[in-house]
């Protein structure tokens, strides 16, 4: 299957599938604990015990504006990975509850 197919909502969702599954595990060696989408460009990616933040928390301000210079590269690493499949997105992180991190994806693309 070729980068360009991915265009219709279902195969998006199959790229989505293949980050929590087969990328996260790559990276973490565990696979992302939940997937959410609101089926149209939206999606969010639970991972509730992210392991580069598991011994940061409780911490004071440095320590959460350190951990949001850990979080850029992961959004970066999902934005590049679903570049890679012709999927145009925005990826932010949300660490409100770590070490739980949301990470929200909104396609951009058309």
């Amino acid at each position: 299957m070729r980068a360009a197919d991915f265009k219709r909502p279902m195969e998006i969702l199959d790229v989505m599938k293949w980050v929590c599954r087969e990328l996260w595990i790559e990276l973490y060696q565990k696979a992302i604990d939940k997937l959410q989408t609101n089926n149209k460009d939206k999606f969010v990616l639970q991972d509730f015990n992210y392991r580069w933040l598991r011994y940061m928390f409780p911490g004071g301000e440095d320590t959460r504006h350190a951990a949001k210079k850990y979080l850029v590269f992961p959004c970066a690493l999902i934005r590049g990975a679903l570049a890679a499949c012709d999927v145009d997105a925005i990826v932010n992180a949300d660490f409100s509850q770590a070490p739980k991190v949301l990470f929200h994806i909104k396609l951009t693309g058309a």
